[in-house]
């Protein structure tokens, strides 16, 4: 009897393979009790200069926050085989990625972007906590400005380093975002609001203390 090797989850090293990067940073958030989320950077002076390698399916998005704007020619994207060039992708700007479509990019200059991996068991757990209905699917325009999102994680950035110290408010933070922002069913927008509010004035008051 034999049975399939599964193949490790999107992130860290092994998000640096499909890359073909010779490294890449990354941390595990892991609460008591909860799914975790995963962060990766991924830097390279080089760019992306050809597809990166396929990432074997996965019940997971990305929430890819790239740090540099995208090269003259654009950010390259594939997903389900189709094909897309983003012209204008500033710094800040974010794509959402189902790990279950055989994503794949390309990028010929400089990158350094930060990969989230999101189980969907994560985000299950989450609107179970919050009383809402299950995500169906997270939507986003591939290179639309994210600015609370881009501030989040430049103040995540040392913490891929060094232990982060509000991890688990973090994680509440960043799923509650993604909650308001990318859900394409969700709809008590105002309660996701007032505790992105809450989240973010807490949050702020954690990483300066």
């Amino acid at each position: 009897m034999t049975s399939e090797l599964q193949e490790p989850a999107a992130y860290g090293g092994q998000m640096a393979k499909y890359f073909r990067l010779g490294k890449a940073p990354s941390l595990v958030i892991c609460p008591p009790s909860k799914p975790q989320i995963a962060i990766t950077r991924l830097a390279s002076l080089n760019g992306l200069l050809d597809r990166r390698a396929s990432i074997p399916h996965e019940k997971a998005y990305v929430v890819s926050v790239h740090l540099t704007p995208a090269c003259d020619q654009g950010c390259e994207i594939w997903v389900d085989g189709r094909y897309s060039r983003i012209t204008t992708w500033p710094a800040g700007g974010v794509a959402i990625y189902d790990l279950e479509a055989d994503p794949h990019a390309r990028n010929r200059g400089p990158i350094d972007w930060v990969h989230y991996h999101v189980p969907r068991s994560t985000l299950d757990v989450f609107t179970d906590d919050v009383q809402l209905a299950s995500i169906e699917s997270l939507r986003c325009q591939h290179g639309a400005f994210d600015q609370v999102l881009h501030q989040m994680t430049q103040m995540m950035l040392p913490s891929l380093t060094a232990p982060l110290e509000f991890w688990e408010l973090f994680l509440d933070h960043f799923r509650l975002l993604v909650l308001r922002s990318y859900n394409a069913t969700v709809c008590s927008f105002a309660r996701c609001n007032e505790d992105i509010s809450r989240w973010t004035r807490t949050l702020a008051e954690a990483s300066s203390g």
